[in-house]
């Protein structure tokens, strides 16, 4: 993964090179704050909801729909997110293991290289001994990371044949991509773990020249 690129006007990781506006700021700083909350509290505080209606009481809410042109910083967002919550909550076996997987990743790309390098190879089998100790050691701990799950909008028109859910509206295939995503993280998926959803291009998430098609109303993902 390329290094983080940092915002510009925060204390975040990388050299501030992403320059938003003061409302996209705030609204990154209190997702933090909510994460903070979750981990040192057990709970998000609901009174820091902006919206303060009937539903403030049960939940805060950071949805947000980013927009803009290429370029401008809208998959960066969650981007450094996920930096920001790895930086802060990460444990030591949690990093090791990220290192040890980039290495072992670039040693059997070198090894394609030089099939015939044994140096290559001992590393190799050592590298996957260093990772199986380390998934050891991370079952018996209880991880602080709350995960950012990325999901393509445009795969969300044929994910029902990947998930045999054929048929189903966009939201409903969403929802099932969330559970094989939390299945995978938490082990269950059902949990009721905190994580955080981007859905990339979420307008692609069906067909735009189709849908509404035969008096049927719109179902795009920012509807």
């Amino acid at each position: 993964m390329d290094p983080p690129l940092g915002i510009k006007g925060l204390s975040t990781v990388g050299p501030g090179n992403l320059v938003y506006p003061e409302i996209i700021k705030k609204h990154f700083t209190a997702i933090l704050e909510d994460i903070d909350d979750l981990v040192n509290t057990g709970q998000v505080y609901t009174y820091k909801d902006e919206e303060q209606d009937n539903y403030s009481s049960r939940f805060t809410r950071r949805n947000a729909i980013l927009y803009g042109m290429a370029g401008t910083g809208k998959s960066e967002f969650p981007r450094q997110l996920v930096f920001e919550i790895a930086a802060k909550y990460q444990s030591e076996n949690e990093k090791k293991l990220n290192e040890y997987n980039e290495d072992l990743t670039k040693k059997q790309e070198q090894l394609i290289n030089d099939p015939e390098s044994e140096q290559l190879k001992t590393e190799i089998e050592e590298l996957k001994v260093l990772i199986q100790d380390c998934e050891q050691q991370l079952a018996q701990e209880e991880s602080k990371l709350v995960p950012v799950f990325q999901i393509d909008g445009f795969h969300l028109q044929t994910a029902g044949k990947a998930i045999n859910d054929k048929g189903l509206e966009s939201h409903e295939k969403l929802i099932a991509i969330l559970r094989e995503l939390k299945k995978e993280a938490f082990g269950d998926a059902y949990s009721d773990k905190p994580y955080i959803a981007f859905v990339e291009e979420a307008d692609q998430g069906v067909n735009v020249m189709t849908a509404g098609g035969g008096g049927k109303k719109n179902n795009l993902l920012e509807d």
